[in-house]
C-alpha cells in the first residue's frame, strides 16, 4: 500500500523519484502448510460451474483465464479484434496484444515481450465464445470482450470483477478457500502440462519469460509420463503373455 501511495506521489510530481522501501517477504495467507499445488487445480465441471456462476457479461472471463490461459489483466483488455475467425466460425485464434492494468486502470502493455503471444481457441469453449461475441459485445473492432455492461465500450475493471469472482466462488463446491481467479490459469497451464506439452510450449502458451515459473507443471508432465510408461507395461506384458501361451 505504500509503495502504491509513493508511486502516485511520484506521478502526480510531488516526489522526484521513487524511494527504495524495503518490503519484508510475504507469506501466504490462503495456504496452510499441507497445501500442495495440485489443490489450485480445478476440475472440469468446476471450471463449468465457475462459469455459470458469474452474471453475465463476465462469464466468458473463466474460460479464456482456464483454456486459454490468460492472466486476469489479459482477459479484462481482451478486444473484439484480437478474436480472429476462421472463414465458418469454427476455429479460431487469440492474440493478447495489452492487458488491464490493476493498478492504474488503464490499458497497457503485457506483463513482459513474451506476454505478446498467439495460440489457437480451445474447440471446446468455441461455441460458447461465438455465443458471447453475439450477445455481449459491441460491434466495435476496440469493443472489450469483457465489458462493464452488455455491448458497453467500457472495459471492466479489476476491481469490480474481484468482487463478481469472490461472490461466484463460494457458490462452487471443493474449492479450497480463497480460489484465486489466477488459479484457473494454472489449471490450463497442469492440463496442456499432462497432454504432453514441452516447457517452450508452455512458456510460449502462458507468455512466460521465466523457465524457472513453468517448471511448476514439470510435475504434471511427470505424471503423464508415468501414466503413459504403466500403459506401455501393460501393454508389453500382455503381448508376452500371449506369445508365451501360443508357445
Amino acid at each position: 500500500m505504500l509503495k502504491m501511495i509513493l508511486r502516485a506521489a511520484v506521478r502526480d510530481g510531488l516526489l522526484e523519484t521513487m524511494p527504495d522501501v524495503p518490503t519484508p517477504s510475504r507469506r501466504s495467507v490462503r495456504h496452510d502448510a499441507d497445501h500442495t499445488p495440485e489443490d489450485d487445480v480445478a476440475t472440469p465441471q468446476q471450471v463449468d460451474a465457475l462459469h455459470d456462476a458469474l452474471p453475465q457479461p463476465w462469464r466468458i472471463a473463466v474460460l479464456l483465464a482456464a483454456w486459454c490461459q490468460l492472466r486476469r489483466g489479459e482477459v479484462l483488455g481482451l478486444q473484439r479484434r484480437d478474436v480472429v475467425w476462421d472463414a465458418d466460425r469454427t476455429a479460431a485464434t487469440l492474440y493478447v496484444r495489452r492487458q488491464k492494468n490493476g493498478t492504474t486502470g488503464q490499458l497497457a502493455d503485457p506483463k513482459s515481450e513474451k506476454g505478446v503471444r498467439s495460440m489457437a481457441v480451445p474447440p471446446l469453449m468455441i461455441a460458447r465464445l461465438c455465443e458471447h461475441l453475439d450477445a455481449h459485445v459491441a460491434a466495435g473492432r476496440t469493443a472489450p470482450i469483457v465489458p462493464l455492461r452488455s455491448r458497453g465500450a467500457e472495459h471492466m475493471s479489476s476491481t469490480t470483477f474481484h468482487s463478481a469472482w469472490a461472490a461466484a466462488r463460494v457458490e462452487v463446491p471443493g474449492l479450497p478457500e480463497g480460489y484465486r481467479f489466477h488459479d484457473l490459469r494454472h489449471t490450463g497451464l497442469t492440463r496442456f502440462a499432462q497432454e504432453g506439452a514441452t516447457l517452450a510450449e508452455l512458456m510460449r502458451r502462458g507468455g512466460h519469460s521465466d523457465v524457472n515459473v513453468v517448471l511448476r507443471y514439470q510435475k504434471a508432465t511427470m505424471a503423464r509420463d508415468i501414466d503413459l510408461a504403466a500403459r506401455m507395461s501393460a501393454t508389453v506384458l500382455s503381448e508376452l503373455e500371449s506369445a508365451r501361451g501360443d508357445a
